[in-house]
């Protein structure tokens, strides 16, 4: 079975007398009858309440609040150093925050605190969604995901730059204060 360009449960043969192209999938049933060990992709599966595809501040104050009210909750997220606060260089009017310091910093917090509540944090690229019936499948390329809710918290930095030169100041803060 292909799923999102992934292989899952048996390989595919590459054959000499094929020209080495892996054709059919009877060469490949074939192929794994004779080997000692099979070529089955065995994934993690794992079962829990929630799943949360986004480890911005949004993934993780949702993580937040599920694993405080003892709901099973995994955070996926694809990488930790990637997304509009984690490129943010100075951070010093966000509520809480009650001294400078760096979007990474302020998202490393959110994480830990989401972390310490029970949250299981997973560094993970999501590569398929099922959402038939009452359970939902996450697929990851280490696990699968079954859950009864899922939460897309997948930022906003999917957005290219709107204005020439803007990307040159992404990530560098600006403070700007009217006049009173």
């Amino acid at each position: 079975m292909l799923l999102g360009g992934f292989a899952v449960g048996f390989s595919v043969a590459f054959r000499p007398q094929d020209g080495g192209r892996g054709l059919h999938a009877t060469s490949a049933l074939s192929a794994m009858r004779r080997r000692a060990t099979p070529a089955v992709v065995c994934m993690e599966e794992v079962e829990c309440d929630v799943v949360i595809v986004g480890g911005g501040p949004a993934g993780c104050t949702c993580a937040l609040y599920t694993a405080r009210s003892d709901i099973k909750t995994v955070l996926l997220d694809k990488n930790p150093a990637v997304g509009a606060l984690a490129i943010t260089s100075h951070i010093a009017n966000y509520p809480g925050v009650d001294k400078s310091m760096s979007g990474m910093e302020l998202l490393d917090q959110m994480r830990e605190q989401a972390i310490s509540y029970g949250t299981d944090y997973r560094r993970a690229q999501v590569f398929m969604v099922e959402c038939d019936g009452d359970r939902k499948r996450v697929y990851t390329p280490d696990a699968t995901f079954v859950t009864r809710a899922l939460v897309l918290a997948t930022g906003a930095m999917g957005r290219p730059p709107s204005y020439k030169g803007e990307d040159t100041f992404l990530g560098i803060a600006s403070i700007f204060n009217p006049p009173h």
